[in-house]
């Protein structure tokens, strides 16, 4: 499962990237601001979770090993460069991943709400 900071563009540009490239559909994807983040991460703290969280078997990945994690997922190409990213330590990794976050919104812009699922996202979009 990945979560989402449902109000960021930059963010949504990445869920609607990975529904596109996910084709075996391994991945579902919810906003964090929504009631499945808060049933699904309720044992974990949610300060400082970051703008992009993926819960795996029971592990919760943040920063730069969520978003090499969903690479991996998608498969091919897009694997190889996780491959390789994890040659950077995850603490330069993680720099990087903060300062591009830290900027999202002046970048990309904010939405006022949570986009709301598509029909057809089918069921790998939640709420």
């Amino acid at each position: 499962m990945l979560f989402i900071d449902g109000t960021c563009v930059l963010c949504n540009r990445f869920a609607s990237f990975v529904l596109a490239e996910d084709r075996g559909g391994t991945l579902a994807i919810a906003a964090l601001q929504g009631e499945i983040a808060r049933r699904h991460l309720l044992s974990v703290d949610r300060e400082g979770l970051g703008y992009l969280v993926v819960s795996h078997a029971g592990a919760i990945l943040r920063r730069s090993d969520a978003v090499l994690f969903v690479f991996d997922s998608i498969g091919g190409l897009f694997r190889l460069f996780a491959w390789a990213a994890r040659a950077v330590p995850r603490r330069v990794r993680d720099i990087v991943y903060a300062w591009v976050a830290s900027r999202r919104y002046s970048w990309f812009g904010q939405l006022d709400d949570c986009k709301l699922p598509q029909p057809a996202d089918g069921a790998r979009l939640l709420e």
